[in-house]
């Protein structure tokens, strides 16, 4: 019986500690709407021109967002304006939006923005359904 109990254990141990397969190495996700700009040429480190923010645009679709001495995490994707849980207007459901999300304390907050122009110094945006133009410029490299 002991010897059983002996065994049981090792199986037990030796399955637990089996490391078996690496996990998927995280990668880039296809856009949805690319096109006219593609997702890479949005990956960066972005300073807001009119304002005091900085947004980290992550490869795999996670994002920093600092201001004033708060940071906030979330995810980013360029996609069709139809598959966010934003409702488009009639006709532009297929328009390509730069998507962000916001995990704030009290619930995630989306914001839309329809990409203008994309260099590699500076982003054009159109905040959807309200029309400001903003602009972010490349944060240096030192």
């Amino acid at each position: 019986m002991r010897f059983a109990l002996v065994v049981a254990l090792c199986l037990v141990a030796s399955a637990c500690t089996h490391s078996g397969p690496k996990p998927p190495e995280v990668k880039p996700k296809a856009s949805a709407c690319e096109g006219r700009f593609i997702r890479d040429q949005f990956v960066g480190t972005w300073n807001e021109q009119d304002s005091p923010g900085v947004n980290i645009l992550n490869p795999d679709g996670t994002l920093l967002h600092s201001a004033l001495g708060d940071t906030y995490s979330g995810t980013w994707d360029l996609a069709r304006w139809g598959q966010t849980p934003r409702k488009p207007t009639p006709g532009d459901e297929n328009a390509c939006v730069l998507w962000l999300t916001f995990s704030l304390p009290y619930g995630p907050v989306d914001f839309l923005y329809a990409p203008l122009s994309v260099s590699v110094s500076t982003i054009k945006l159109s905040y959807m359904e309200r029309g400001n133009t903003i602009a972010w410029n490349r944060a240096n490299k030192t």
